[in-house]
């Protein structure tokens, strides 16, 4: 059985109420905006990689099947 408390769920284990701890707005914001910010460096490396493809196959001497296995 689960219980609403505050929009956290908590669980009923033995009718002992186990209490989930309910983040803050501050918390929320922060964590927030490490996922975007995380999210805007994956965008960034992807986009960084790609640009340098063309010039690494050119200096590395290797095919685009090549640099694919190496995981871009």
């Amino acid at each position: 059985m689960a219980i609403e408390s505050q929009g956290a769920v908590c669980a009923k284990s033995d009718n002992t109420v186990v209490e989930s701890q309910v983040l803050s707005e501050g918390s929320r914001k922060l964590v927030t905006l490490a996922v975007m910010l995380s999210a805007i460096m994956v965008l960034l490396d992807m986009t960084i990689a790609n640009v340098a493809l063309p010039h690494m196959m050119g200096a590395l001497g290797v095919t685009s099947d090549q640099i694919r296995s190496l995981g871009y």
